[in-house]
């Protein structure tokens, strides 16, 4: 299976469907930028929720894609809300607070200590807020295995974003738009470790 596929069984956001008010058209992007990379370690930040997404929304859908895409790896993922975790078979998921500087300091120590970085993808899916993305990029960035690839998704100002990453990081990311004239926020920055 594609990961388009992969994405449409578990009825992420991630994949645009025309009968949805709110999705994104991101696995094209994904499937050319993972094309032909071992992915051992993943790691999403934002999971969703059931009352936030739409009916047939699959709880941690996006970490269920990541764990059939990829075989072998690991998934992790992290998000604000208790009932949007999962914990079953290679996915593990913790609380964490994408406003808070100190959760993302916890998290970059967790991480080290129980060996799960680095990770060869990461994922932003988290408050979508500027100043929270260029906090976590700040800190997980360190996290990236050579040659990973780490994702910003849902970006309303990419200009404004690109000034709040720290210059080291904001030179090597690349704005990919989609289709921000279906939704608004329908663009990615993908940063090459």
């Amino acid at each position: 299976m594609t990961l388009t596929e992969i994405a449409l069984k578990y009825h992420t956001d991630k994949v645009y469907r025309p009968d949805r008010q709110y999705c994104h058209d991101y696995l094209p992007v994904y499937e050319e930028l993972l094309a032909g990379k071992k992915i051992r370690r993943v790691l999403e930040i934002g999971l969703g929720w059931e009352g936030l997404m739409h009916r047939q929304y699959v709880r941690g859908a996006s970490l269920h894609m990541w764990a059939e895409a990829f075989p072998e790896a690991l998934v992790y993922g992290l998000d604000i809300r208790e009932d949007a975790l999962v914990n079953q078979g290679r996915i593990s998921s913790y609380l964490f607070d994408q406003g808070r500087a100190a959760d993302h300091l916890e998290m970059a120590i967790h991480f080290e200590r129980i060996g799960a970085a680095p990770f060869d993808l990461i994922v932003d899916d988290g408050s979508h807020k500027a100043e929270d993305q260029a906090r976590s990029a700040y800190w997980f960035m360190r996290l990236l295995a050579p040659g990973g690839v780490y994702v910003i998704e849902d970006i309303y100002d990419a200009k404004y974003l690109k000034e709040l990453l720290i210059p080291e990081i904001a030179v090597r990311a690349t704005v990919i738009e989609c289709h921000p004239e279906r939704v608004e926020n329908d663009r990615l920055m993908v940063i090459h470790g």
